[in-house]
């Protein structure tokens, strides 16, 4: 599982928003985007950056215990 936080646009010139990546690594088709409330964001994004501002970063594999 792979976790950071990230900036992101809904459209071209809009407001750039905080939210966080979610996969299973850092590029994965298997991944969703959280808004700033932890919700999803279903449609299609302009563009989106790891947010080196207020960077959260966590990897962990499968068989990791914790």
């Amino acid at each position: 599982m792979f976790v950071e936080s990230i900036k992101f646009q809904r459209e071209q010139g809009s407001e750039w928003e905080r939210g966080y990546y979610i996969g299973d690594t850092d590029n994965s088709n298997k991944s969703t985007i959280l808004d700033a409330n932890y919700k999803p964001v279903l449609e299609r994004l302009w563009d989106y950056h790891t947010d080196t501002d207020n960077w959260v970063q966590l990897r962990c594999n499968e068989n990791d215990v914790i």
